[in-house]
Formats: C-alpha cells, structure tokens, sequence
C-alpha cells in the first residue's frame, strides 16, 4: 500500500513541480547564453563590450542563480500545500477512509516531498554550478571548489572542512539532508496543530506555528554556538586544537538539533492524525 500511495503522491506533487523546474531550467539556460557572451565579448573584442551589453549579461546571470535560489522554497510550498490539502481540507474525508494506517499516510507524504525537494536541490546546485562556469568562460584552471555550491556546501558544514574539499562537501552534504528533513516534517508538524487546534484562519496558524517553533529551534543551538565560540569558557587559547574541537561540537549540535526536531514532530504529526485530526 505504501508503494501505491507514494507513486499517487509522487505524481500529484510532480504536476505543479515539474513545470516550476521547467520554468527554472529555462531561464538558467538564458542566464548560462547571457554569461558565456558576456565573457566571450569581453576577452574576444573588449571594445564591443559597452555598458548596456554588460547590464544584460550580468541581469541575465543574476536572473539565473535567483530562479535557482527559489527553486527549491517554491517546491517546498508544493509539497507542503499538497500535505495540507490531503488530509485538512475536504479531500481528508476520502484519504482517512483508505484501507491503511495513518503512519503509512505519513510516510508516503514523506517519501514523496523528500523525493522532490532533493531533485531540487540537485537541480539547483547543479544549476548554479553550470551558471558558475558560464560566468568563467569554461577557462582553463576553473574548480568546483571556487563555485557556488561549494561555498553553500562549506556555509552548512559550518567550515568543518576547512582543511579539505572532500570533508567539506560530506559533511556539508549530511548537514543539508538533516536540515531538509527537519524543515519538512516541522512543516507538517505546524500545519496538523493549526489544523487540530485552531477553528479558523487554519492555515495561517500552521505557518505562525512553524516559524515560532523553528526560531526557538534555531535561538537554541544559536546559543549553544555562541558559548562554545567563547574560549574563556574552557581555559583555552585561539589553538588549533580548540578551533577543531569548536567547529566539530557546533557542528553535532546543529545535526543533534535536526534529528531531535525532525523525530519529535513525526511523532506530533502522527499522534495528532490519529487522534485529533479536525477536518475543514
């Protein structure tokens, strides 16, 4: 049943967000043309490179990694308003009455959002990297490294890999997969208590919900990075030893702070579809 549930779901969710990634995809392809003239222009012929054909191939470029930017929040609201619609809205008379648990309900809406949101990422990540090498002219010497994924990559590894690419791009990695699962399933966990316990405005309750319960998330592992930022705290000088001791620790608090975020509202979010499930 689940498997069933997860291909309806996959499908639904991939309608809407299929033809945002084809709207995406699209113009970060006239950004990519934008960056290469532009490039081309000005080592080709730096004279026929005026003013106005440098303000259209760097809006075009910047038009780029902006459509790239919002792929992936526009695809979140998909997955979410799809979760919302299934089960607190008038479809949610005919989803609870299917021949299954609702665990395997929550799983599928799960599976399928998470399915999404990572080609996304992928397709976002993999955008800006070609939008970063049309920017360069496909020169010799470029590197993944001095690209934009690589710095979000080195940004949600918290610098843990300074030393290396490799541990930077793992553990960068690891840290963005807990934080689209907790983000997600807080999601879900906001809008089933908007749904539960508000008798109007439903839907605005969920939203006031998750950026209430996220900013306490945040304001704690915030605090948490803030004292283990201060050496007076261990007795130590700026060393080495402390700096890799500090970056590790933040690092496990953050991913600490996702998995326990992510459990927790799992849990919310199914105990709350089992018991307190309030329909429009």
């Amino acid at each position: 049943m689940l498997g069933k549930l997860f291909g309806y779901d996959f499908k639904a969710i991939g309608r809407p967000a299929c033809l945002i990634h084809l709207i995406v995809l699209g113009v970060t392809l006239l950004a990519m043309i934008a960056g290469f003239a532009g490039y081309w222009m000005s080592e080709l012929d730096p004279t026929s490179m005026t003013e106005a054909l440098q303000a259209v191939a760097a809006l075009g470029v910047v038009s780029g990694f902006v459509a790239l930017a919002c792929l992936v929040p526009a695809t979140f609201i998909v997955v979410i308003q799809r979760f919302y619609a299934n089960f607190y809205t008038d479809q949610g008379y005919l989803t609870f009455t299917l021949p299954t648990h609702a665990s395997t309900l929550l799983w599928s809406k799960i599976l399928a959002g998470s399915l999404w949101l990572l080609i996304s990422i992928i397709v976002a990540t993999q955008g800006a990297l070609v939008l970063t090498v049309s920017m360069n002219g496909l020169v010799e010497g470029y590197d993944f490294y001095d690209s934009v994924p690589y710095w979000i990559l080195n940004v949600e590894s918290l610098g843990i890999g300074g030393a290396g690419e490799v541990p930077t791009v793992i553990f960068g990695s690891l840290s963005s997969i807990a934080s689209l699962a907790s983000l997600l399933l807080l999601a879900y966990a906001a809008l089933t208590l908007g749904a539960t316990w508000a008798r109007q405005h439903k839907v605005a309750c969920g939203i006031a919900l998750f950026i209430g319960i996220g900013w306490v998330a945040n304001m704690i592992t915030g605090t948490i990075d803030i004292a283990l930022s201060l050496n007076s705290m261990f007795g130590y000088d700026s060393t080495s030893y402390f700096d890799g001791f500090r970056t590790t620790a933040i690092y496990l608090t953050h991913i600490t702070k996702d998995v326990a975020l992510a459990i927790g509202c799992f849990c919310v979010t199914l105990y709350c579809m089992k018991h307190h499930v309030n329909l429009n």
